[in-house]
């Protein structure tokens, strides 16, 4: 993945591609967790913190923008 504005690269492993791919459609962190867990043998609480901190690194990077969903 490149970051043209600031001239970055970010290699991104299966995982993470998948979950790429996953955010195309704007998706809860929950439902990316459900497709993750149901195409790979995966602890759904591992999965969840995983893919947690995969979205805060992305948006701390400024690679995806997270929104609140209201209640």
């Amino acid at each position: 993945m490149m970051d043209v504005d600031e001239g970055e690269y970010y290699e991104l492993d299966s995982v993470g591609a998948k979950i790429w791919t996953l955010l195309e459609a704007a998706r809860a962190a929950a439902e990316i967790c459900d497709a993750l867990a149901a195409e790979y043998d995966v602890d759904l609480d591992v999965c969840r913190r995983d893919t947690l901190e995969f979205l805060q690194a992305a948006s701390a990077l400024r690679i995806i923008h997270v929104q609140s969903v209201p209640a």
